[in-house]
């Protein structure tokens, strides 16, 4: 038994048996959690600041192409944690079509993504919204993996790990206070309407 502290509700802690490890990356593992829905536990806690308020934006403000998020915290042993819908995997040509055409080698999503008779048009429609200058994330690390689709047919981009809010869009929205020769920076973050 895992014990989880949510950082989004601060009152709910609970107990969870993981289910069956159906992925991993880089910084973590993803595991079932309950039947519609999955846990990425990972380990490297330098980005946590900016990945909470990614995944906090998320639960408050579900967007199309984003994997849909429920809670996220740390367990027991200081990792942290975020829990999603789950997400089928495309197939292997559509997995294949989006690493050879519409990524860069970056891993960023070209300007000019072409069209394919044997692609679904709604997975060319949703890397073309991901890259939308009007976005306000930057989505990085794109590639056949982490693009997939829920159960209702529409593609997601499934790993939050390099999705960062846009400087323009904090900018624009945050206010900052002014400084004083012996203070810092403080930033106001007020709620985030609903786009």
């Amino acid at each position: 038994m895992k014990r989880f502290i949510s950082l989004y509700k601060p009152s709910l802690t609970f107990e969870s048996k993981l289910g069956p490890k159906i992925g991993y990356g880089a910084e973590g593992d993803v595991y079932h959690y309950n039947d519609n829905k999955v846990i990425k536990i990972f380990y490297i806690s330098g980005k946590w600041y900016s990945y909470k308020r990614v995944l906090k934006f998320l639960i408050e403000n579900p967007q199309k192409h984003f994997v849909k998020v429920y809670d996220f915290g740390m367990d027991n042993v200081n990792c942290y944690y975020y829990i999603t819908e789950l997400l089928s995997p495309l197939s292997d040509e559509e997995r294949s079509f989006i690493d050879k055409y519409c990524v860069d080698e970056n891993n960023n999503i070209v300007k000019n993504i072409p069209t394919n008779s044997n692609i679904n048009p709604k997975l060319i429609k949703c890397l073309k919204e991901l890259s939308a200058k009007n976005l306000i994330f930057s989505v990085n690390d794109v590639h056949g993996d982490n693009i997939m689709i829920d159960k209702n047919g529409t593609y997601k981009m499934a790993d939050l790990g390099y999705v960062r809010f846009k400087r323009s869009f904090i900018l624009s929205n945050y206010k900052m206070e002014k400084r004083t020769r012996n203070s810092q920076i403080k930033i106001k973050w007020p709620e985030v309407k609903k786009l």
